[in-house]
């Protein structure tokens, strides 16, 4: 027992207190309009007494005292996925936005950490430099992106699974479902490859997810009691926005498919989802009928999502990082085999690679989109190259790598 209240000292309690204490202590200045404000503003409007995607909002929006927050729209995440968020509504905009900044950064350097635990300390240490100086990681902590969430459910999925821990997977689910557009296709595809082949350890965590979900959404309702019928009519009004219709930044096969006007129609929204459910199981079917490891078939689901969302931005495709690691480094061990296909896809997964990280960089920005898209789909055909391969061991011990 003291052992481990001092590994979660150690690993937990004292890196947040620090994580608070330096955002407390060097507070970034913020331009107006970016996407954390979205989140600050609707916590402020909580505490103030006000809602969490309405009046209130706008509201606070309009205070003098929160020029920084004026031009925001109100934070369109599910309401599950505020009550954490609250805190950030303590602090004065400049703080908070830093204290997201720093909990993005250890939420990214925390989920390669995971995947890589087997590697060198100073090889670890260069993955993560080398992720935090890529395009889309770049741009994610630019703006302030909530997406970073759902890379840390997908690294929390699969620690969870290596350690045999149904518990430690139902966080993962979690944390996938606080961006549903993006993690929903990773835990059905999950869900239905560990229905098959671990039921018991699959129902215990999508229960164990539930009962998250369930109490975040409990603890939304009592602070806001309109969330739940608020959170579908923004989800609407957004919709309807022209910078949404058009989404030049956006690349995915249901937007590029559909009409990219402003003038749109909002049937195009329709539109997008339907290919969406169309193109989610086409790809996600080869996945399950020849994945022999749920660490392939996660980061192939990974790459399905963000092939097939109704809508991503450029930076959602830091959601890549996880799953090139993992099909790379599955790659280069059986390509030691001397297997043809993982030679061929270690090269796709090294193309998509710098194509993604680095070549945004100097393009413009409505050919981004195109580039990263590319990307994800180079990983989801590595992908399926290296499912075929030996099946993952069933041994319970975080420090096992992912490539066997």
């Amino acid at each position: 027992m003291a052992s481990q209240r001092h590994h979660f000292l150690m690993r937990v309690l004292i890196p947040l207190v620090i994580v608070l204490v330096v955002a407390w202590l060097v507070p970034l200045e913020m331009p107006v309009g970016m996407d954390i404000s979205q989140a600050i503003l609707s916590a402020r409007s909580v505490l103030n007494g006000g809602d969490i995607y309405g009046l209130g909002v706008s509201q606070v929006a309009t205070d003098a005292q929160n020029h920084a927050l004026s031009g925001s729209l109100p934070y369109p995440g599910p309401p599950w996925s505020f009550p954490p968020l609250i805190i950030l509504g303590l602090l004065s905009p400049e703080r908070a936005a830093a204290l997201w900044f720093i909990l993005s950064v250890v939420c990214l350097a925390g989920s390669i950490a995971v995947v890589t635990v087997s590697l060198s300390p100073a090889l670890r240490a260069s993955i993560v430099i080398a992720a935090l100086i890529s395009a889309p990681v770049q741009g994610h902590l630019i703006v302030g992106q909530m997406t970073i969430i759902a890379l840390l459910g997908v690294a929390v999925l699969l620690a969870g699974h290596r350690r045999a821990s149904w518990v430690v997977m139902g966080i993962g689910l979690s944390l996938l479902s606080f961006r549903p557009h993006l993690g929903l296709p990773v835990v059905v595809v999950a869900g239905l490859y560990l229905l098959v082949h671990e039921p018991r350890r699959f129902l215990l965590a999508a229960t164990w997810a539930t009962a998250i979900v369930l109490c975040l959404g409990v603890l939304a309702v009592v602070v806001d009691p309109t969330c739940l019928r608020a959170y579908p009519e923004l989800m609407v009004a957004l919709n309807s926005l022209p910078s949404n219709k058009v989404c030049d930044t956006c690349s995915s096969l249901p937007v590029l498919l559909t009409d990219r006007s402003p003038t749109a129609s909002d049937s195009v929204w329709t539109e997008r989802f339907i290919l969406a459910g169309v193109s989610v199981p086409a790809l996600g079917y080869p996945l399950l009928r020849w994945g022999k490891s749920l660490a392939v078939v996660v980061s192939g689901a990974v790459c399905v999502s963000l092939l097939s969302a109704p809508y991503n931005r450029n930076y959602d495709f830091v959601l890549l990082l996880v799953p090139l690691i993992i099909i790379g480094r599955r790659a280069w061990a059986l390509g030691a085999c001397r297997i043809g296909r993982a030679r061929i896809a270690l090269g796709l997964i090294a193309t998509g690679a710098v194509i993604g990280g680095v070549l945004p960089y100097f393009v413009s920005r409505t050919v981004q989109g195109d580039i990263l898209w590319l990307s994800a789909l180079l990983g989801y055909v590595g992908a399926l190259l290296v499912a075929q391969g030996p099946p993952e061991p069933k041994i319970a011990v975080l420090s096992d790598d992912y490539t066997a």
